[in-house]
């Protein structure tokens, strides 16, 4: 080790005088203070019991005031004398914690630890008053859902400072007086709730923000580092009676451990795998995120003690040794003062990792499965079987030879059967199928990523047979692999997809299937994401139900029927229009679907984006090349366009013309011209952007090295579009099927509501009002679309309440409750593999 890279320092353990050996240990510094993912869990976890803490109250604002109520009555009851005892008691508990508190920092003698507590309290009161500021506004959730209760009591902000105090303050403390320290916040919250003073809700939103503030502070500050030093492991050994001339450290090891190499008279010295008492806590992040994650993370040994992961990884060891796994011997196990814990073995030699192609022999491979073979015989599955892991045993030094034949001993070290696996901490004893198969799935990886892929499939065929290689192809996925092995295999691109073709090669597998690995994957997280937003959208309109629900009873829900009939016609339209924008041949059905499944991702975005961009999944999909996918879908949106622009003309004429009656209503011959003056003057400042966009030439170089391309691998597809007849019918008819539809819906609401508007004039109204969805920054146009078509309605002679409320149904109906089928659709999609 470098002196310089890790600022080691050399000390003695003692000086001999009491009779110990002396033992000089080389180890960088330690800092006092670290930071962890103990901090963090911490912290997410006090703001998740604060915020579930207000949102519960909030929801259920009735039942919780009634029990404060009961409880205060409760309260009311005690006798004065007693009441004063309890109050008296606080505060007396109050000052004696706060003389202890000061005792504590002194005897812990560090300025930073006292900052630390002094900010935590300031910050406690202080968050605590904002708080209670915050939640007097009298704070309304979406949809009515309930209402923020206020805190009551100002005693609230020395409870959320002390509670701040105590979080801070009790990692310093000794674990054993850890629950008397708790003693004096839980005597002052129950003193304070029963004489009176202060309510549940008070006592616990202070507790928990005071517990919130703390853990900030803990984070920002940092707290002990108690990974164990040198000298405690040179007294652990000691008191075992292993001497120890010289401990050195090694490096990081597995799991966030160290490793620590002793130097000892008259042996070959041991290796100590050393574990922080903190280690499960900094884990836990990671396996908090991995189970989530993964699916094969329901069997692993996750969310143990310190003591349990140790004997897990000696267990597994042993038990891999027993059933004839060549591993590093395992002399001891040491529980150390600080309550760390290690692991001694004897010297472990030099893992086989970066060796390269020369030195990872084929005989060393053969070896290496050899070890594989072992281990499926026993039951164990090592679970992070990567060459890091596999290492070569240090040849025996003899010192009764020359340096000629110590040397020659090592050359011929290839020869001899040295190779181990070591860090058992992942592994698996009586392990599953799936187990096993994913430690030569891991192995396959970790040998290309040195030998590359056909040496390293063929070796591994040699040893294990075909079979077993051919059943771990389904976890030849990143997924499956550890980490560090996914890392190493990213920084060669391509070499996964090289293994995978390999190892179907030489098992004569045409087709895969990979196993579903991923318990969410990252688009079915944003599916939910969208499927909160659409329904925190959704809430404020349910919640107008009520304001127009006298109006709601009154209508004809005879025309509900058609009005879903129209808006299904749509999806057929879509379906149609898409199919029609490409040259290939695709199947009616899973476009349909497709459409469906728009409704639900057009609720992320504004001008229908989600939508675009799932019809251009879909077509790659469906075997459409990409550039064809990407113009087909622009042609789609161009063919929308245009058919719109027809009926709008074509309704202008015929209301025009008079037929149907339609110069007869008043109003008629003004259809709502501010909408259109509007639109046309928000193309116009487009159309400035665009143009002031290209004349940029850093702009233009992105066009011509992205979008031109795309433009040219499409030209071929676009020229077949053209010539195909029943491509173009299909494209521009179902266009104009999907705006059709949605003007029949919408002239069926307002039949609902009694509106006696003829349908040349009310279509025009709708066409032009609705191209606002196209250019309003929402998604769907929401807010604009229903105020440009109620103003439309209350001109073309409706009243306001009939013109809301057949809007607001045509919306329900059209716009918002699609999402559910949308919703649906798009999980069945996904499942079919068509997105």
């Amino acid at each position: 080790m470098s002196t310089t890279e890790h600022a080691q320092v050399t000390s003695p353990t003692d000086d001999g005088a009491d009779g110990r050996t002396v033992a000089t240990i080389i180890e960088p510094p330690r800092p006092r203070f670290e930071r962890s993912g103990r901090e963090l869990i911490r912290v997410v976890t006090a703001a998740i019991a604060f915020g579930l803490a207000l949102l519960a109250t909030a929801v259920l604002r009735t039942s919780v005031s009634g029990a404060d109520t009961d409880l205060r009555n409760l309260a009311d009851t005690v006798p004065d004398p007693l009441a004063t005892i309890l109050i008296l008691a606080s505060q007396y508990v109050g000052a004696i914690a706060a003389i202890a508190i000061v005792a504590a920092l002194i005897a812990i003698r560090r300025l930073r630890v006292t900052l630390a507590v002094v900010a935590a309290a300031v910050i406690g009161a202080v968050a605590m008053w904002a708080v209670s500021r915050l939640l007097a506004l009298d704070v309304a959730l979406p949809a009515e859902l309930g209402r923020l209760r206020g805190v009551s009591y100002s005693g609230t902000q020395l409870l959320a400072g002390g509670a701040a105090v105590l979080t801070v303050l009790i990692v310093w403390i000794d674990p054993r007086w850890r629950r008397a320290a708790l003693v004096p916040i839980v005597i002052t919250a129950f003193a304070r709730i029963a004489s009176g003073v202060e309510t549940p809700y008070d006592v616990a939103i202070a507790l928990m923000l005071g517990w919130l503030v703390g853990s900030v502070v803990l984070l920002a500050c940092g707290s002990p580092n108690r990974r164990p030093r040198g000298a405690e492991l040179v007294d652990a050994l000691a008191a075992v009676r292993v001497p120890v001339d010289r401990l050195e450290y090694v490096g990081p090891g597995t799991g966030g451990s160290a490793l620590f190499a002793t130097t000892e008279a008259g042996n070959a010295g041991h290796v100590l795998k050393v574990f922080s008492p903190d280690q499960p806590e900094t884990d836990r992040l990671i396996q908090y995120w991995r189970w989530v994650r993964l699916r094969d993370q329901d069997r692993e040994h996750r969310f143990a003690s310190l003591r349990d992961s140790v004997e897990h990884e000696a267990l597994a060891s042993q038990t891999a040794a027993n059933g004839g796994v060549q591993t590093v011997d395992l002399r001891r196990i040491l529980a150390l003062d600080g309550g760390g814990m290690a692991l001694v073995f004897a010297p472990i030699g030099k893992p086989l990792a970066g060796g390269g192609p020369d030195r990872v022999t084929d005989a060393l491979l053969a070896q290496t499965w050899r070890q594989v073979v072992a281990l499926r015989d026993a039951g164990v599955a090592h679970g992070d079987l990567n060459l890091h892991h596999v290492v070569i045993r240090p040849v025996p030094v003899d010192p009764d030879l020359d340096l000629a034949v110590n040397l020659e001993m090592e050359r011929t070290v290839e020869t001899t059967d040295q190779v181990q696996l070591v860090a058992f901490g992942r592994a698996e004893v009586a392990a599953d199928d799936v187990a096993l198969r994913s430690d030569v799935a891991e192995l396959l990886c970790a040998t290309t990523i040195e030998v590359g892929p056909e040496r390293a499939v063929r070796a591994a065929i040699d040893v294990v047979g075909d079979d077993v290689v051919r059943l771990a192809l389904p976890r030849l996925q990143k997924l499956a692999l550890r980490a560090s092995t996914r890392d190493a295999m990213a920084k060669q691109k391509g070499l996964l997809a090289d293994l995978q073709r390999e190892v179907q090669d030489a098992t004569s597998v045409e087709t895969v299937e990979y196993e579903e690995i991923a318990r969410f994957r990252p688009r079915t997280l944003v599916s939910f994401a969208v499927f909160a937003i659409a329904l925190y959208a959704l809430l404020p309109r349910l919640a107008e139900i009520s304001d127009i629900g006298a109006t709601l009873g009154k209508a004809d829900w005879v025309w509900l029927g058609p009005m879903i009939v129209g808006q299904f016609l749509t999806y057929i339209g879509a379906a149609f229009a898409l199919n029609g924008s490409v040259p290939n041949r695709i199947a009616f059905l899973p476009s349909f679907w497709a459409q469906v499944a728009a409704a639900f991702v057009d609720i992320l975005a504004p001008a229908s984006i989600g939508g675009m961009a799932l019809n251009t999944r879909y077509l790659q999909k469906r075997g459409v090349d990409a550039g064809v996918a990407v113009a087909g879908v622009g042609l789609n949106v161009v063919a929308g366009f245009v058919a719109h622009v027809a009926l709008v003309a074509a309704f202008l004429v015929w209301v025009g013309s008079g037929a149907g009656g339609a110069s007869t209503v008043d109003g008629a011959d003004a259809v709502d011209s501010s909408v259109a003056i509007v639109a046309l003057i928000v193309l116009a400042i487009v159309a400035v952007i665009v143009a002031i966009a290209l004349a940029i030439p850093p702009v233009r170089r992105i066009i011509r090295a992205r979008v031109v391309p795309i433009v040219r691998d499409a030209r071929t597809g676009i020229v077949d579009l053209a010539r195909n007849p029943r491509k173009l019918v299909g494209l521009f008819g179902g266009s104009g099927l999907i705006t059709l539809g949605l003007m029949a819906a919408f002239y069926c609401s307002v039949r609902a509501f009694g509106g006696d508007v003829p349908l040349p004039s009310l279509a025009v109204a709708y066409l032009i009002a609705s191209a606002i969805a196209i250019i309003a920054p929402t998604p769907g146009g929401v807010g604009a679309v229903e105020a440009a078509l109620i103003a439309t309605l209350i001109r073309l002679g409706m009243d306001a309440e009939s013109s809301v409320s057949a809007v607001f149904l045509f919306r329900a109906i059209t716009f918002w409750l699609p999402v559910l089928p949308g919703w649906i659709a798009f999980q069945i999609m996904q499942r079919k593999n068509y997105i």
